[in-house]
């Protein structure tokens, strides 16, 4: 019995001019993803970074409410994404006991144990892909504080020397257009004697904008001039 002749004809492959149009054309479309993929992740770590500071500003209204309207004090200027979870640790020199998320922790965390913990989920995903270090700082609180009266106050204490704030939230005059708490950087941190200030971001972690917590407890972009 004789085969069935193919209909097809012989098989050809790519010419070397067809084969570098495809390379190229994948070359384009990669150059025009990989722009979009990255700001799309940067939006993304933006967005979950609003998220955490809200977090943030839920734990310390809860915290206010329970004592008498003043701020967790006395709390460093550089908030480390860390605590520690030892009930006496006021009574201690741990440099931890004076930060902002060791004040936080029993509205945050069960609290119970001892020693430094780690408190990854409120850490700002774009400085995480930059340090993962949790023992530097992330977040900046608001140092100082001035009314239109001319009265000066430290909202969050001197952790310096120990001292807790003498002020409560009722003290300042627009919690909705002053800033709490925001992303730390080297930009906006002049500190350069401390001793965290070589590990902070270089830049903005969210290049053209700072998320900003309010004393409102609202979250915002500031733009970077």
């Amino acid at each position: 019995m004789n085969a069935t002749p193919s209909s097809l004809g012989p098989l050809r492959g790519f010419t070397l001019i067809e084969l570098l149009t495809v390379i190229t054309i994948i070359g384009i479309l990669a150059a025009i993803m990989i722009p979009v993929v990255g700001r799309v992740r940067a939006s993304a770590n933006s967005i979950s970074c609003s998220s955490n500071l809200r977090q943030i500003g839920t734990a310390i209204q809860l915290y206010a409410n329970e004592n008498k309207n003043r701020l967790p004090s006395p709390t460093w200027s550089g908030i480390q994404v860390q605590f520690s979870a030892d009930p006496d640790i006021l009574n201690t020199s741990d440099p931890l006991r004076y930060n902002l998320f060791t004040h936080l922790a029993p509205y945050l965390v069960n609290f119970t144990g001892t020693g430094a913990k780690r408190f990854d989920p409120l850490a700002c995903p774009a400085w995480f892909r930059i340090s993962t270090d949790l023992t530097k700082p992330c977040y900046l609180a608001r140092d100082e504080f001035t009314r239109a009266d001319g009265f000066s106050f430290r909202p969050w204490g001197n952790a310096n020397n120990g001292t807790p704030a003498s002020t409560t939230l009722y003290d300042i005059e627009t919690p909705s257009t002053t800033w709490a708490i925001k992303d730390m950087d080297k930009k906006n941190f002049s500190n350069t004697a401390a001793s965290y200030y070589s590990s902070l971001p270089d830049n903005p972690v969210h290049g053209g904008h700072r998320n900003q917590l309010y004393f409102d407890w609202h979250v915002a972009k500031a733009s970077i001039n």
